[in-house]
Parts: C-alpha cells; structure tokens; sequence
C-alpha cells in the first residue's frame, strides 16, 4: 500500500461509511481539506465532525500510524492543528507536540476491493499512458478541465524560471526578454549555446537597440564562430566591425558546440542566430507597447518587424508565441499581480492551432483532441509530467478512472 493512494482515497472520500476513529468516535467529513503539495500535514482546512463535535483543523495521512513519530511530527508545531490521522493500519497510537493523541481513521477494512484492483491495474502497466484503454469511458468535461489544470501549471513553471533570473538581470525587463528569447530561438538542441551568445552580448546595445542593430548582428555571429571565415562582402564587413567590437568592449570570444544534425533548414544555428539579432533590434519596442496596453496579438508581429505577419499560423511565429510571448507575459503578470494578462495570454495559445510535438501525439492516438496550441502544450505538460511518470493519482483522469469503476473487466 501506497500514501499517495490513501491520500487519493481519503480526498474522494472513496472509503465504506459509517466511519469511526480507532477509539470509536463516529466521523462525519464535511470536507475533506484542500491538499497540500509542500511541508506541513497532507491537507488542510479540513472540516469533520466527531462524536457531534464539529473540528476544523489539518489531516495527516500515512501507511502506517508509527510514521507519525518516524517523520518527527511529534516534535512539530506545523503537526499541532491535525485533528485526524488516517492511516491504513494503525499499530501504536501517536500525540502532538502538547501530549494530546491524534485520533486515528484506518481504512485497512474500508477501501472497496474493486478500488485497490483498479489502482493496482493502472500503476502496475509498462505503457507509459496508463489509461489509454479507457479514455473512451471518460466525459470530455473532465478531459477539457485536466488540460487546463496542466497548462495552467506548465505557464507557471515557465514564467518562475523566468522570474528566478530577473533580479540577477538587475530586475531589467528588457534585458529578462532577450535572455528568454535567445532560448526559445535555440529550442531543445541549441538553447544552451544561444544563452551563451545572450549573455555575453553587452547590455548597453540591448537599450536603443535600433541604433546598434549593426552591432547587435556583428557581436552575435562573431561570438557564434560564424565569421572565422567570412565568404562574402556582408560577412567581412561584420567581422570587421566584431573585432572593433572585441576591442572596444572587450569581448572575449569562446568556443561554440553548435548542433546541426536532424534540424530543419529554418532551424540552423546562423539563420537563428540572425532571428535573434533581428527581433532583439525591436524587442524595446515591443515591450513599450504592452506597457501602453497595445492589444497582445499585435505584439509579434512588432517583434518580428512584422514579417511573417501575412503567414498565417507559420511555425516560426507560433514556437515564439508558445515559448517566448506567453511565458513573458504571464512572468510579468505574476511579478505585478495583474491577473487580466495572464488570463488573456493564456487566450492567445487558444487561438493558434496545435503544434505537433510526440507528446500530443500520443495522447490523440488515445483519442484526445488537441486543436489549439494551448491544448497541445497542456498535452505536453499531460503526458511528460504525469503520464510518464506515473502520477496517476493526482491526475484528474486517472483518479476517477481508479475510483469510479472503470477499469477494465473490474466491476
């Protein structure tokens, strides 16, 4: 038996009633509490009534009861508010830092059968989408809302990267963005050689960037290695200009492992690289926009210079979308509590149709349909951070499958 079944057990309230305490003190779950994914007890504000008397207060779940004293809870004030213990064996009774016992729910007897078989299905299966053969069973309701679950966590995640580096760029949101969009334009295989470039690129040029849009470009391919041998007039005009740079600024050049194999044509180093040299020339631009409350979907095409702006869907512009814009606004959303722009960024990806990726690839040959590219990042978010590792329990589809009944020739 695992706690993190128990704690899906006890927050479906999928256990036998009537319900009593190890001492025979009857429960009533009023709520079960709300759960709680860092330190502390598994869930709190929980509301029980026991024995007629209503207490509110945290629940702590464990396999065993004696792992209240093995986890040192009975030297922790954050344990004092826990008004139930429940467990799936108690075999020693345990007390709060104030001497008083915790009364104690086991649930050893009181989990259906069918429930324990139905976990055990589900974890137990090599595929790493666990509940493909019965996705068909499912309301698309409860799909939709999963899907909104994980976008919603995977902006979050993207946007506190974000945010964790601001302050080391002197809280410069000019400066934020380009190091943002220096690894969207290296996607998966060259994201840590554009940091590299990004970083090394003196500040000062990112400010009135359109003013040194020839040093922008120069700066970037000669620290990239793509002008050790120029072959044409434009190339040994900008390494000139690199080495007036490296003496003027001191730059100091270094080795690039740039990876070329399996890309596509539009995804090779340089012709990123002079992306990044472009869009950087009107990043200022695009972020005074928002400032001024210019409509968000204007904002690409201002850092694109609007190229591509009669391309409708291009992969370009959606991969910036997806990877740059959105994790940008909702970082600034977060940083300023303005909730509007985070909802409304959200909207964009909803918007643009569906990138392919192998993620979403799997979840619509289970028949998920992901058609915006919001839907397709939440199936990413889906199957990387849940289906493949086996997080079934605190997933919205997996839990109802193993508490509703509908695992397969399991009644």
């Amino acid at each position: 038996m695992k706690e993190d079944f128990l704690q899906m057990v006890w927050q479906q309230q999928l256990h036998t009633l009537p319900a009593q305490t190890t001492d025979g003190l009857k429960i009533q779950v009023i709520r079960p509490g709300i759960r709680n994914h860092s330190d502390g007890p598994d869930f709190a504000n929980a509301r029980i009534v026991m024995d007629g008397l209503e207490w509110n207060g945290a629940v702590e779940i464990h396999v065993r009861s004696d792992e209240w004293n093995l986890h040192g809870h009975q030297h922790d004030r954050a344990y004092e508010g826990v008004i139930l213990h429940v467990v799936w064996e108690q075999n020693k009774p345990v007390f709060r830092k104030d001497g008083s016992q915790v009364p104690t729910f086991e649930l050893r007897e009181r989990i259906p059968l069918g429930i324990i078989l139905r976990y055990r299905e589900i974890i137990s299966t090599k595929e790493n989408l666990a509940c493909k053969p019965f996705l068909g069973k499912i309301e698309s309701v409860l799909i939709s809302s999963m899907l909104d679950k994980v976008l919603v966590e995977r902006l979050e995640n993207r946007a506190a990267e974000i945010l964790q580096e601001h302050p080391q760029n002197g809280f410069d949101w000019i400066l934020s963005s380009a190091w943002l969009l220096a690894r969207c334009l290296g996607m998966k295989g060259n994201e840590e050689p554009m940091t590299n470039l990004i970083q090394n690129l003196p500040a000062r040029f990112l400010h009135g960037a359109k003013e040194n849009e020839s040093k922008i470009l120069a700066c970037l391919l000669g620290l990239g290695g793509f002008l050790d041998n120029p072959g044409n007039k434009e190339q040994k005009l900008l390494k000139s200009e690199y080495e007036t740079l490296c003496t003027g600024y001191e730059l100091k050049p270094f080795k690039i492992l740039w990876k070329k194999s399996g890309m596509r044509p539009g995804s090779f180093p340089e012709k990123r690289t002079r992306h990044l040299a472009k869009f950087l020339v009107h990043l200022p631009e695009m972020l005074a926009s928002l400032e001024i409350g210019v409509p968000l979907e204007t904002l690409l095409p201002i850092l694109m210079g609007n190229q591509n702006a009669q391309k409708k869907d291009g992969f370009l512009e959606r991969h910036l979308l997806v990877n740059f814009l959105v994790p940008l606004l909702v970082a600034k959303g977060l940083h300023s509590g303005n909730q509007e722009i985070i909802l409304a960024a959200a909207d964009l990806m909803h918007n643009k149709k569906a990138e392919e990726n192998s993620s979403s690839r799997h979840l619509i040959s289970a028949g998920i349909q992901l058609k915006t590219a919001g839907e397709s990042q939440a199936g990413k978010e889906l199957y990387t951070q849940y289906c493949q590792k086996k997080r079934c329990l605190e997933c919205m589809i997996g839990a109802h499958i193993i508490g509703r009944g509908l695992g397969a020739g399991i009644t």
